[in-house]
């Protein structure tokens, strides 16, 4: 008897019930979308849609009847070229213009205004320096910035690191061309300055943390020249391993420093507070966004960008920063 039971027991706990399920593909109530980047040196640009089901394959819909006006400095233009869901303007974008648009459209009236910010001040840059000890590496890369007096700004910091090559596989004993980027981890050393991101409290010291993205405001640099901005970024020696000098991986870093506006500030903060949720419970934010009657963001920047080859920087000996990262802070930063 025993000898029927126990398999009898054993057959209901991995038996399952097995259901069906639909998922509903309606849409419902589509929702108007205004995103838009306006920045000194560049062609206005707005990217204009409707919300759409994330398992609709055929990408954004355009908001049909929609009409466009941008008024730059109080001056209304009309886009001269338009792609599905983008309107492009002729007018090429100076810093200081003041911007407002006016979407009309059967689905509601959409309004926003922002500015264009001045190029942040980037002097005296020293070409990126590689520090190396037997546990870990990073990049030390120093510039100085300076800020326009009585001139409110807002600055937020970047990495962004470009792997390009050909990647053995061990398990097909073949080659496969890869080309990825990713944001990375920096640690940033500098005093006084007025953090806005979420990422750390103003109480920890600075060099002790890792950003994947830094903001700040010049309340407590307002005015100053040179101010020295230092940046460490990690190097793993595992992320990549080159074979041989024909299949050589190449390694780029993009560093960006842009001049934002406080909407743009505080609608990437939003975003970064929704990424940096761990739980599985944490309820989503809702995006900031300064757009009246649609949803998106119309905040300007002005970006300076500095690229570097990872095969042209200088090696060892390097001005090492005063306030360095601690070691177990480098060495644990998390991997792309």
């Amino acid at each position: 008897m025993r000898k029927i039971i126990i398999p009898f027991i054993a057959a209901l706990l991995f038996c399952g019930c097995q259901k069906e399920l639909r998922i509903d593909d309606s849409e419902g109530n589509s929702i108007m979308v205004l995103n838009a980047v306006p920045s000194a040196g560049k062609r206005a640009f707005v990217n204009f849609t409707n919300t759409h089901f994330f398992l609709d394959d055929n990408g954004s819909h355009p908001v049909d009847g929609a009409a466009l006006t941008l008024y730059i400095n109080g001056v209304p233009h009309t886009p001269n070229e338009i792609s599905r869901c983008n309107y492009f303007f002729a007018d090429t974008l100076r810093e200081d213009d003041q911007l407002a648009i006016d979407i009309t459209s059967p689905s509601g009236n959409v309004h926003a205004e922002t500015y264009v910010p001045k190029f942040p001040g980037i002097s005296a840059l020293t070409p990126p320096s590689r520090w190396a000890s037997p546990t870990f590496n990073f990049y030390y890369m120093p510039f100085k910035l300076s800020d326009h007096a009585g001139y409110k700004e807002y600055y937020s910091i970047n990495v962004m690191q470009r792997d390009s090559g050909m990647h053995y596989d061990a398990w097909t004993h073949k080659y496969d061309t890869v080309d990825t980027v990713y944001n990375c981890y920096f640690a940033f050393i500098g005093d006084n300055i007025d953090i806005t991101s979420n990422e750390v409290s103003p109480n920890v010291a600075l060099a002790d943390m890792l950003y994947s993205s830094l903001m700040f405001t010049d309340r407590r640099i307002e005015g100053q020249q040179n101010y020295l901005v230092e940046l460490c970024i990690p190097i793993f020696k595992d992320t990549t391993e080159v074979v041989d000098s024909e299949h050589a991986f190449k390694h780029w870093y993009t560093v960006n420093v842009e001049s934002i506006t406080w909407d743009r500030m505080l609608y990437l903060i939003s975003v970064a507070r929704n990424n940096s949720m761990t739980s599985f419970f944490a309820e989503q934010e809702q995006p900031y966004s300064n757009v009246e009657g649609a949803l998106g963001i119309f905040a300007g920047a002005a970006r300076w960008q500095k690229i570097f080859d990872t095969d042209t920087v200088m090696e060892i000996p390097i001005p090492i920063p005063m306030a360095m990262p601690s070691e177990a802070v480098l060495k644990n930063a998390p991997r792309p």
